[in-house]
């Protein structure tokens, strides 16, 4: 019976004499890739912000031109209530009745243009930001049958917030940022002298 034991190791000392620049070179290049993740981040997140705050303001736009058009319309009716007397009384014309009944029929039809406004404004922000808006979030402050001040209930920060967990490209950023991260550990891990 005949044994034999042979090892062999073969070892190529690449970076033996190199520069200190090139070793720490994968180190540097996963400093910079994170920091462009970081600048993409950044930049998508105001985007987004000004995205969503251009929207939430179409929606608060609409919502008050809806609620001066609604006042408006109360307005004629109360108009068209005190010609109708008069015109009882004999002291207006059927004419300047029916001026004032048209007047309220296009108060009426630009409600409805108003509220399709709403509506749209409301869709966008849902659909695209992810920011459930109902109109319960848009009260009235002062008394009905007065030029209302209208508020929100839901805040630009709680809209904001909303578009943030909801964006899939905010979510891609972050998932870019942790595998730099991870990247640059690894980077380190393997410039880092070892004894053997």
């Amino acid at each position: 019976e005949y044994t034999t034991n042979l090892g062999l190791r073969i070892t190529q000392p690449i970076l033996r004499n190199s520069s200190r620049t090139v070793r720490e070179a994968p180190i540097r290049i996963a400093r910079i890739n994170k920091e462009i993740a970081s600048a993409d981040l950044e930049t998508e997140l105001t985007e987004l912000a000004a995205r969503t705050l251009e929207a939430y303001f179409r929606w608060l736009e609409a919502e008050e031109v809806a609620s001066l058009r609604r006042w408006e319309e109360d307005i004629y009716q109360e108009l068209a209530e005190t010609v109708r007397r008069r015109v009882e009384t004999g002291d207006a014309s059927t004419r300047e009745s029916l001026r004032v009944e048209i007047r309220l029929t296009r108060v009426a039809d630009r409600i409805l243009q108003s509220e399709e406004q709403i509506d749209l404004a409301r869709n966008r922000l849902f659909t695209e930001f992810g920011t459930n808006l109902e109109a319960s979030d848009y009260r009235n402050v002062r008394p009905t049958g007065e030029m209302s001040s209208q508020i929100p209930r839901v805040s630009e920060a709680a809209t904001l917030q909303a578009a943030m967990e909801k964006s899939a490209q905010i979510r891609n950023f972050r998932k870019k940022i942790e595998i730099n991260e991870e990247n640059l550990g690894i980077a380190l891990e393997e410039t880092r002298p070892t004894l053997n």
